[in-house]
């Protein structure tokens, strides 16, 4: 039991820790952004939008994965297959754990975004592709 608490005080450390993030810019896998950064007038606010946010995606992070398969096979039919199933899945348990993150911080976390390739909602991402390969 020790070991799976000390994992998860890891991860949600990892996971709430507003430093530095993977970011893929133009061209530049390798580049590394700030979290965004949203402006508040007050704490209560920001905390407010982070209860928000967290509850949002709890409640709502299992629809990470008719949008990932839809998402997939508008993108990519063929691949779609394994594709759209898997980025679901990782998708709604990333979105979950952050936000489990977002409610036991109580908010604290709302004065930032997830990452910079990630929205803060999961209605916020499209739902279907603008180009499609053949792939």
């Amino acid at each position: 039991m020790k070991p799976f608490a000390a994992i998860l005080v890891t991860i949600l450390l990892i996971v709430s820790n507003p430093t530095l993030v993977r970011a893929q810019n133009e061209g530049d896998d390798a580049a590394f952004a700030l979290m965004p950064e949203y402006e508040f007038d007050t704490t209560g606010e920001a905390m407010r939008f982070g209860m928000q946010r967290g509850a949002a995606n709890v409640l709502l992070g299992w629809l990470e994965l008719p949008r990932n398969l839809s998402y997939e096979f508008t993108r990519r039919p063929l691949s779609a297959v394994l594709t759209g199933p898997l980025m679901g899945t990782t998708m709604t348990a990333m979105r979950t754990l952050f936000g489990v993150v977002d409610l036991l911080s109580v908010g604290y976390t709302g004065h930032y975004g997830y990452a910079t390739a990630v929205p803060d909602y999961p209605w916020e991402d499209p739902w279907l592709s603008d180009k499609a390969e053949l792939y």
